[in-house]
């Protein structure tokens, strides 16, 4: 190996998500680097005094999901 030789990493098998949280970026797949936490969102949410009452506020407003 010489200065300016490319080297490739290889990280594995993983989700986008996975990708994200331990490594800060995603593969993309033309959607810009788009990643789908919404199933953290929601066991989060879950912890939340009132969590369900305002997830269907936010339902209502079309700010859910």
């Amino acid at each position: 190996m010489k200065e300016g030789d490319e080297i490739l990493f290889e990280y594995g098998s993983h989700s986008n998500d996975v990708l994200f949280a331990e490594y800060g970026f995603v593969e993309s797949d033309g959607r810009y680097g788009e990643v789908d936490v919404g199933w953290a969102v929601d066991e989060l949410w879950r912890e939340v005094e009132g969590g369900k009452a305002k997830e269907e506020v936010l339902r209502v407003i079309g700010c859910w999901g």
